[in-house]
């Protein structure tokens, strides 16, 4: 079984970001409602490759995180 932070370096490789900036958005735990998040491909992508995600039209714009 995979850590936390290994699936979080995963993610950091597949996207070409830092593992720091995937922490940071999931300890946000939102994805923001812009165009490119909206995006087909990526939402596809983030349903198969982040666990418990949740689609931009499940998460209403502009609502406060949940914690």
């Amino acid at each position: 079984m995979h850590s936390f932070g290994h699936k979080q370096q995963e993610i950091a490789d597949a996207l070409h970001i830092s593992q720091q900036l995937v922490s940071k958005a999931i300890i946000r735990g939102t994805v923001e409602d812009r165009p490119g998040h909206r995006a087909k491909e990526t939402q596809a992508w983030l349903r198969e490759n982040v666990p418990d995600f949740i689609s931009n039209k499940e998460w209403p714009p502009y609502s406060p995180t949940p914690f």
